[in-house]
């Protein structure tokens, strides 16, 4: 009888959180500091739901006013508006055969460790 060991799986929370950072690592976006993770915005997406709701504050209007000591200055206000964002969930799979890996002479899975960041950067 054969048992599944240790060394034939891919523990998917060490799998995930390595494959995060090397995506991030790999990115051109978060390389050059355009991009950034965002704890607020990672909490919003794990919420469930196809959409995500943002609001957030218009740009200040208004002209300046010249200071006298006659006209008071008046102020004006600030506004909200509510933005609504798609919530992009995309996924990949890979998978190989225990027998393709001796036929290989290689493993599979370990390639897949080694590739899949790069492949999710350039996706």
């Amino acid at each position: 009888m054969a048992y599944t060991k240790i060394a034939d799986v891919i523990v998917p929370e060490v799998f995930t959180h390595y494959t995060i950072e090397r995506t991030a690592e790999l990115s051109v976006f978060v390389r050059s500091g355009i991009v950034s993770g965002n704890p607020l915005l990672n909490e919003i997406i794990s919420g469930g739901g196809a959409t995500i709701n943002m609001p957030s504050w218009n740009d200040l209007s208004g002209e300046s006013q010249v200071m006298n000591d006659v006209d008071p200055i008046t102020s004006d206000k600030i506004t909200a508006k509510n933005e609504i964002a798609p919530l992009l969930v995309r996924a990949s799979s890979w998978a190989s055969h225990e027998l393709a890996g001796v036929l290989a002479g290689d493993d599979p899975q370990a390639a897949i460790v080694q590739l899949v960041a790069a492949w999710w950067a350039r996706d």
